[in-house]
């Protein structure tokens, strides 16, 4: 027999996500959501800042239990990776990406508490490192190192335009940019 929800046919911290990725272009406030769910369920009485919050990975959210589980934002094959869906910047919840808001984990602290923090590169930690030497040992360890920065290749996608795309939108903005209304280019 399958699973009945309240609210739709999901769970409603799912349905809470996917109206910030849907409906808002991926930024949305709780109260944002909150009139989206409430048109769509009249009856609508649930807290959507907490539904935002158990996906949000930057929040401690190790209240609930399928929380409690030590992971990464980057491990895609963690059996909780679909609660690490959005970003809290303020009082706005975005569309979570790793490349933009770095990589978290839900660890267990000693008190047995269950606690979020923002994983740090190895190139952090090699500067927190140092940072901890005096000026005068860094220069002394530079005097010996390679000061040429190393170069590495970083491949990008970008968008092949359509001409017929970029005539209609230039002629329905009168050949102007919408943003700063000067000649588009």
């Amino acid at each position: 027999m399958a699973r009945k929800y309240v609210y739709g046919d999901k769970p409603i911290r799912t349905t809470t996500a996917e109206i910030v990725e849907n409906e808002f272009a991926g930024k949305a406030t709780a109260a944002q959501v909150d009139a989206i769910l409430k048109k769509r369920f009249p009856h609508y009485k649930d807290n959507t800042y907490l539904n935002l919050i158990v996906n949000a990975v930057n929040c401690n959210r190790g209240h609930w239990s399928f929380n409690r589980t030590a992971r990464r934002t980057d491990d895609a094959t963690h059996r909780h990776h679909e609660y690490d869906r959005l970003f809290k910047r303020g009082n706005v919840f975005e569309v979570y990406d790793s490349a933009l808001h770095g990589v978290f984990e839900i660890y267990e602290a000693s008190d047995g508490k269950w606690l979020t923090r923002p994983v740090k590169s190895e190139f952090e930690k090699a500067i927190e490192t140092a940072s901890q030497l005096t000026s005068e040992q860094r220069r002394e360890k530079l005097a010996t190192a390679n000061t040429t920065p190393e170069r590495v290749i970083i491949k990008s996608y970008t968008f092949k335009r359509n001409p017929l795309v970029v005539a209609e939108v230039l002629a329905l903005a009168g050949g102007k940019c919408q943003s700063c209304l000067r000649d588009a280019p």
